[in-house]
Formats: C-alpha cells, sequence, structure tokens
C-alpha cells in the first residue's frame, strides 16, 4: 500500500534517515579504505 507522504513530511523523514546514514559511513559511495586514505593523507 503506497501512501502519499506531505512533503513537509518527507524531508524530515529522509533527513532523519540520512543523518542516521552519515553517522555510519559519513561518505556515501567510496569504501571505507578510500575514505580513510583520503582523511589521512
Amino acid at each position: 500500500m503506497i501512501r502519499v507522504i506531505d512533503r513537509r513530511e518527507l524531508p524530515a523523514r529522509f533527513l532523519m534517515d540520512w543523518n542516521a546514514a552519515k553517522v555510519r559511513a559519513p561518505i556515501p559511495g567510496p569504501p571505507p579504505e578510500a575514505a580513510a586514505e583520503t582523511s589521512t593523507g
């Protein structure tokens, strides 16, 4: 069942999920190894 989400509600949910995801993986895309090398270098 698809529920239409209000535009005001969508950003809040998205930002909550996005922030939670950033805590686990600050840089989406590249593997942690590449990110670590970039940060260290």
